[in-house]
């Protein structure tokens, strides 16, 4: 009997949360534009991961999650290219731009990340 007083005022009291969260996940969630990677690839997966953990507010994990993508992305389009990536992820950033491959504005929002 106990236990599930304990489970309804669990669930009770994370409704009470999920629905005080709720319009800030929306608002949140519909500012992220999506990124163009084509769905099935290697990194989609991860990518959809990013805006799942902005929306519902884990930004550390977000920022985490986003700087490991855009690492792996750079050092994988290095390689697909045909290119020896660099340990180092702002030389591969740039090997892309100076090859001519990203523009002069996706290496600076690459930076920023």
């Amino acid at each position: 009997m106990c236990n599930l007083f304990n489970e309804k005022q669990l669930e009770h009291s994370l409704r009470q949360e999920f629905e005080q969260n709720l319009k800030s996940c929306i608002e949140r969630y519909s500012s992220v534009k999506p990124h163009g990677i084509i769905p099935n690839t290697k990194f989609a997966v991860a990518s959809s991961e990013c805006s799942l953990l902005f929306r519902d507010g884990h930004f550390y994990g977000c920022i985490a999650l986003s700087q490991a993508v855009a690492e792996a992305l750079a050092k994988y389009l290095c390689e697909k290219n045909g290119w020896s990536p660099a340990n180092s992820y702002e030389e591969n950033v740039d090997k892309l731009h100076k090859r001519g491959f990203i523009s002069d504005l996706l290496r600076d929002r690459l930076f920023q990340i």
